[in-house]
């Protein structure tokens, strides 16, 4: 059975630095110290969080508390009835001291490799984990350590393991007890199963975001290590092959700053869900954006009204929500100056009430649709959209849009709806796949390096956010009878064929596939996506082809948006959609995107409704700084 914890990874240099952190969810380091006669020490902590991201009592905590004052001793009895022998060398420890978190370590030395061996997995007893446990890799040569790699199950399966020792003991069930929240706990109806959201397991580990493993080897300094495709790597000398170096994000504020709209006393644009950028030239070859280079981006959901100095609604001012709306920058660079918005009949930018509250007046197509991405062809800007799911929309239409003088002709756009060859829903399943949602030209036009004349149209499932994909000839576009399906072979001409591209899971309906042009990954394909949707993990994983296949995808960021107690308790929001903007990109930075919501429309303004970007790295091994011309 799994039990009720869950693991956040996060890296620091000392214990004690852990425990100042505001913890928001268990956190996992482990430091080992390792001599090439194969003696060393291995020391592995768990930092608990006191309180959730709600504010409530975490649970994980709420059953450390359960065994009180004698959690220490109870755990040493544990251990010494799982793993026996375990007395006279394992050492368990128990912090308390900290605000926000409780520490438990597990602490052992070792004579020899074998012994190292032995103590490591007997740490993890618990049969019933589902983390596949494996012994570590130590390679030595001239009787030197050159390279040491650990699986991240390695730490999942130990996790899990003390995770039995925390919750498995039935003492914890009394008849006075209450939960978090404050109800009581009645041991027939409050099964540990049935909180196994709060629950951690290898997924989690193997997707850390920061070094969390610190080696250190004949006395060297500790180094730290974050896992890479679900392995930590660690070499002495620091040669680690670059393709297993995770990549690493940074702030992109100038180009956050873009769609800041603040002290806005007239009624205009103030915020947006959704976001694809698109060039007008049909270039989205990597930085290949000039000063004369116009992007097109369209939103969905859209805020209308006026905002104070801080991007907030004026409180009693009107506001109104037309369906989608668009925006136009000229440059490759964020500069208010150049961005235009528009909205409602003929991008006709309405302010006044009577318009905005019409359907056909306040949208760019005069219906109501949310836009997926789309694509350039000839003097046509082709943009997917579709009803929202919470009308029951399972089918996808095309607005082609003219593009006249390097802008789009909103006035004479063309709406084909409910194409036939972009939706299915298999016989006797109650899921759909729609495609449309992503779009990705492998063709001359659109500069990509290796062009096939192909534009790749990606389709989402509607159960458990898995992908397909379709292709279709450029010179064929937009005539979708040319469509063909990716099948695990080759390419069908039925859509009923089409496999779930392996690997990718949980992908949010909006995110990018983008061919690498530098840096140790040249010459595959990105993707990037927010895992499950709304977790407010952004992943990224490489493949062969824009079919694939795609390595096991490594998260990059945990939005810190996410980890902002005021902003998720307070004002109820959350992150979703991240997508990459190669043409917008330079040097070897990728431009990211990711949306910020909240549950609540009190607090729906221009700080909780807009995109946020980040920039990510693709040369791990270049520590040049570049600036964006």
């Amino acid at each position: 059975m799994r039990k009720p914890l869950k693991v956040l990874l996060l890296a620091a240099m000392v214990l004690a630095a852990l425990l100042l952190c505001a913890c928001q969810g268990v956190t996992y380091r482990s430091d080992l110290t390792i001599n090439s006669d194969g003696s060393g020490s291995r020391a592995i902590h768990a930092i608990i969080p006191k309180q959730n991201a709600e504010g409530g009592e975490r649970i994980a905590y709420y059953y450390l508390t359960k065994h009180g004052d004698d959690l220490q001793a109870w755990l040493v009895n544990n251990y010494t009835l799982n793993v026996p022998g375990s007395e006279d060398w394992l050492e368990i420890a128990v912090d308390d001291s900290a605000e926000a978190c409780e520490v438990i370590t597990l602490t052992f030395s070792f004579a020899n490799q074998a012994e190292y061996m032995t103590r490591l997995r007997a740490l993890a007893y618990d049969a019933d984990s589902s983390a596949e446990y494996t012994d570590p890799i130590i390679t030595v040569e001239n009787d030197k350590i050159t390279q040491y790699e650990e699986s991240a199950e390695v730490a999942a399966s130990i996790l899990d393991s003390l995770e039995d020792s925390v919750t498995a003991d039935s003492a914890i069930f009394d008849l006075k007890a209450v939960t978090p929240g404050g109800k009581k706990v009645n041991p027939s109806n409050y099964d540990l199963t049935q909180i196994r959201a709060d629950g951690f397991g290898v997924e989690v580990v193997a997707h850390a975001t920061e070094d969390c493993l610190f080696v250190s080897v004949d006395g060297q300094e500790p180094q730290g290590v974050r896992p890479m495709q679900g392995t930590f790597t660690f070499r002495p000398d620091g040669n680690i092959d670059p393709t297993k170096m995770p990549l690493k994000v940074t702030k992109a504020d100038e180009w956050t700053a873009l769609f800041e709209r603040l002290n806005c006393s007239e009624i205009t644009w103030l915020a947006a869900d959704g976001i694809f950028g698109i060039s007008l030239d049909g270039n989205d070859a990597f930085g290949s954006a000039t000063e004369q280079t116009s992007t097109f981006f369209i939103f969905s959901d859209t805020l209308v009204g006026s905002s104070d100095e801080n991007g907030h609604r004026i409180s009693y001012e009107p506001y109104y929500m037309p369906n989608h709306s668009a925006a136009m920058l000229k440059g490759s660079v964020p500069d208010k100056e150049n961005l235009a918005f528009y909205w409602g009949k003929d991008g006709a930018c309405p302010t006044s009430a009577r318009l905005l509250n019409k359907e056909e007046d306040k949208n760019l197509v005069q219906r109501y649709k949310w836009f997926g991405d789309g694509v350039v062809v000839g003097s046509n800007l082709y943009l997917f959209c579709y009803t929202p799911p919470v009308v029951n929309g399972h089918e996808m239409d095309l607005v082609t849009i003219p593009i006249v003088d390097g802008m789009p002709d909103f006035a004479a756009y063309k709406f084909q709806e409910a194409i036939p060859e972009l939706s299915h829903a298999p016989e006797g399943s109650s899921e759909y796949v729609m495609f449309g949602y992503v779009v990705s030209a492998m063709t001359e036009t659109a500069r990509a390096p290796e062009p096939d004349g192909y534009i790749y149209i990606y389709g989402k499932w509607s159960a458990n956010k898995e992908v397909s994909v379709a292709r279709i000839k450029e010179s064929d576009f937009p005539d979708f009878s040319a469509l063909t399906y990716w099948d695990g072979e080759g390419w069908s001409e039925h859509i009923s064929d089409a496999i779930k591209i392996p690997t990718l899971k949980g992908v949010s309906e909006e995110f990018s596939v983008s061919p690498v042009t530098m840096g140790p990954h040249k010459g595959r394909y990105i993707t990037v996506y927010m895992d499950e949707s709304v977790s407010g993990n952004i992943m990224y994983a490489m493949g062969d082809t824009p079919w694939g296949p795609f390595d096991e995808p490594q998260i990059v960021l945990c939005t810190p948006e996410n980890e902002d107690s005021t902003l998720v308790q307070t004002e109820g929001c959350w992150t979703y959609q991240a997508k990459a903007y190669p043409h917008l990109s330079y040097g070897d930075k990728l431009l990211i995107s990711y949306n910020i919501n909240t549950f609540n429309n009190t607090y729906q303004d221009n700080f909780t409704y807009r995109p946020r970007f980040i920039w990510l790295d693709l040369d791990p091994t270049n520590d040049k700084e570049e600036t964006q011309q």
